[in-house]
Order: C-alpha cells, then sequence, then structure tokens
C-alpha cells in the first residue's frame, strides 16, 4: 500500500482529503502543522507528500526546502497544495524545488487532486 503524508492546518480539509485518499486504498499519515510533517516525513518516508503552503511553524515551502536538502527527500513526490496564489519569489523557490504538482485548492476539486496523486503513484 502506497503511503501518503497530507500536512494541511485546517482540519475540515484534512479530513476531507484524508477520507478521500484512504477510500482510494492509500495509507494516510496527517499532519497539522509543518513542523510536524517534516518530522513524520523524515521518520516515515512517506511515497507522496501533499503540503499545504501556508502552515504554522513551518510552511510548506520550507518544509519542502529542508526534504530537497535530505538524501532521501531530494527524490520524495510532493505536490503543493495552497489556498492562494503565491508572490513571484515563493514561484522561483517553489520552481527550484521541484514538486511534482503545485494546486491552488479554488481552482481544483477533491477528485483531480486524486487524479493527481493516483498518476503519481501508479506502479
Amino acid at each position: 500500500m502506497k503511503k501518503i503524508l497530507l500536512a494541511e492546518d485546517d482540519s475540515v480539509l484534512r479530513e476531507m482529503y484524508r477520507l478521500k485518499l484512504k477510500n482510494h486504498g492509500f495509507g494516510v499519515i496527517t499532519a497539522s502543522d509543518g513542523a510536524e510533517a517534516l518530522a513524520i516525513a523524515m521518520s516515515q518516508r512517506p511515497d507522496l507528500v501533499i503540503l499545504d503552503v501556508k502552515m504554522p511553524r513551518l510552511t510548506g515551502l520550507e518544509v519542502m526546502q529542508k526534504l530537497r536538502a535530505n538524501s532521501w527527500g531530494k527524490d520524495v513526490l510532493i505536490i503543493i497544495l495552497t489556498a492562494f496564489d503565491t508572490t513571484e519569489a515563493a514561484l522561483k523557490q517553489i520552481a527550484t524545488e521541484h514538486p511534482a504538482y503545485y494546486l491552488v485548492k479554488d481552482r481544483i476539486t477533491p477528485d483531480e487532486l486524486m487524479e493527481k496523486v493516483k498518476e503519481l503513484l501508479k506502479d
């Protein structure tokens, strides 16, 4: 079973995405802030990390940067999921860190997110 780390500080969205992923046969670990997400990612080494950008303690971009600096994390699949369009500087950082996808929440449905997840984790 493929394991996904879902880092989202909004508890309603986190639970909605968690159930959707679980119902599609994925193992799901959740985190409610960036520091927790980083610790879980490093200890449990999921197949895919879904990161909200705006989170407490560490942003999703900071988590992605720290993961990319690690020998395991440099290759982990990452989807950036955000509720807002980012600044040009943030977009440059995102491009530098090579996430698999950068998705804006109000422009994508949960079903479309699932399609991206399945595409990335297909065997």
